[in-house]
């Protein structure tokens, strides 16, 4: 001190120092030391500071931490960044989209693209740009892998998938069997025919659905409309797509995939139900069809006088 009447006890040292055993020494790293005479104050949680710091606002939060400072109450507080933030030098700045970052990130280049979605661009600030995956792939770490390479016939029941177990067996198909000799996932996928259709995206066990009585399907079959009824039965929908099939009734035949009986065309024609073709169609006792020359029975005549017809 330079005043006049001041003593060596009226001493004290200087902002950037504190008194250690009555001699001033340099404020420690990390620590702030105003010059009041008081001992080296530590910095707030997550923050540091250089050797020779004089006040609390020397303290600079870490990386990884945003600055909260309020002067007037003379406050400083370092936060965790976001998942979607990254923070260098106290000041936070935040991942695009669809995107986040690993704790404690520093830099724009750090932010990565969320599971289920792919990195297509990079902006000028270096964080990455990210589009949902589609269905057929899953995404993971900002890289897309297509289902088509884990096996025949696989897709992603809906899009953003980010495994490859979201890799099933597509619609029409069922599983065998899930792992390959090594134990690695490898779904072998089969076409539904047959009784059965095949929704889709089940397990071994579930994913094969029954057709109704007296109708298959061919391969491969993802639906219920899918089943056709057999020949000599024709499809009776009672709520789409809910459907029995129904035998052909006596004078009336029924092709395959038939959604009504048709009728024997004219008069005194029949057929024994069930019949599956006009060629079933046959005249009626007594009657003979007008077209000999033909397999189909579209007209029948009276028996002649002295002949007797029958089937």
């Amino acid at each position: 001190q330079d005043n006049e009447g001041s003593t060596a006890n009226d001493c004290v040292c200087k902002p950037a120092y504190y008194s250690n055993s009555g001699v001033c020494a340099a404020c420690e790293a990390n620590k702030y030391c105003e010059g009041t005479g008081e001992n080296p104050q530590s910095c707030p949680s997550d923050s540091t500071s250089p050797p020779g710091s004089d006040e609390l606002w020397d303290c600079r939060c870490d990386g990884g931490y945003e600055r909260e400072e309020d002067r007037d109450a003379g406050t400083l507080n370092c936060r965790l960044c976001d998942s979607d933030e990254f923070c260098d030098g106290g000041v936070a700045g935040t991942c695009n989209a669809n995107s986040y970052t690993p704790e404690l990130a520093q830099f724009a280049h750090q932010c990565v693209c969320n599971d289920g979605f792919k990195t297509i661009d990079t902006d000028d600030d270096g964080r990455v740009v990210c589009q949902e995956c589609a269905a057929g792939t899953y995404c993971s770490l900002g890289v897309e892998y297509q289902c088509s390479d884990v096996g025949d016939h696989l897709s992603t029941e809906t899009p953003q998938s980010d495994e490859i177990e979201d890799c099933k067996c597509a619609p029409g198909y069922y599983t065998d069997s899930e792992l390959d000799g090594d134990g690695n996932y490898a779904p072998v996928c089969v076409a539904c025919e047959g009784s059965n259709y095949c929704p889709g995206f089940g397990t071994a066990s579930d994913a094969q659905s029954v057709c109704p009585s007296d109708s298959l399907a061919e391969a491969p079959a993802d639906e219920l409309s899918d089943c056709e009824c057999v020949e000599m039965f024709y499809k009776s929908i009672s709520e789409d797509p809910l459907f029995t099939c129904a035998p052909c009734d006596s004078g009336y035949y029924c092709p395959p995939q038939s959604r009504a009986p048709v009728a024997c065309p004219g008069e005194n024609i029949h057929s024994d139900s069930p019949r599956r073709e006009i060629a079933d169609c046959q005249c009626d006792d007594g009657y003979h069809n007008n077209n000999a020359d033909t397999s189909e029975t579209t007209s029948c005549t009276l028996c002649p006088v002295d002949h007797y017809c029958s089937e």
